[in-house]
């Protein structure tokens, strides 16, 4: 993901974003969309969910998280 720092200018780095110790990859964050998923998991009411990445701008330490949308 190409991302500048609103901040300061700077090309954003894509970094790892860690909740506690131990977390293992499929408990990883993510957002819920409205949109319901596709077949049996959608009549059940199950919606979507889009992996979320994290960068960091290198010169002021600002941290960002976008949503993943074109997987």
């Amino acid at each position: 993901m190409d991302v500048d720092c609103p901040d300061c200018g700077v090309a954003m780095r894509q970094v790892q974003y860690g909740m506690k110790a131990g977390l293992e990859e499929y408990q990883a964050p993510y957002v819920r969309t409205e949109e319901r998923r596709e077949g049996l998991l959608g009549q059940l009411g199950l919606h979507e969910r889009k992996r979320v990445v994290t960068v960091l701008c290198p010169e002021c330490g600002l941290v960002r998280q976008y949503a993943v949308l074109d997987e």
